[in-house]
């Protein structure tokens, strides 16, 4: 279950699962007991960092109303501390964008 959702057992686990337990490596920036973000392999920016539900749904749309809430407050709190990190280091925040992507 995630969230009141019941999920399929899939055959193969998708890439996301796998950064989450480890098989793929990663550079985890938080972590939660439902979401995980990282930094992108292949950044449009400098920080670029994905947020993914730790449940396995076939689109983020599929997650329920509160998961989803939950998830972007997650994303909110991990897009301060890299903006925090950020100034710290004395970096430009002036491209920090939101984008929501489902894949097929």
């Amino acid at each position: 279950m995630c969230g009141g959702l019941r999920i399929k057992k899939e055959v193969m686990a998708s890439v996301f699962s796998r950064i989450i337990a480890g098989e793929i490596p990663s550079y985890k920036i938080a972590e939660d007991d439902r979401f995980y973000a990282f930094l992108d392999i292949n950044p449009l920016a400098e920080g670029h960092t994905l947020v993914v539900p730790k449940c396995e749904v076939d689109y983020i749309f599929d997650l329920d109303d509160r998961t989803l809430g939950d998830m972007m407050l997650f994303a909110k709190k991990v897009a301060a501390a890299v903006r925090r990190a950020a100034a710290r280091s004395r970096r430009s925040c002036s491209g920090w964008r939101f984008r929501m992507r489902t894949f097929t």
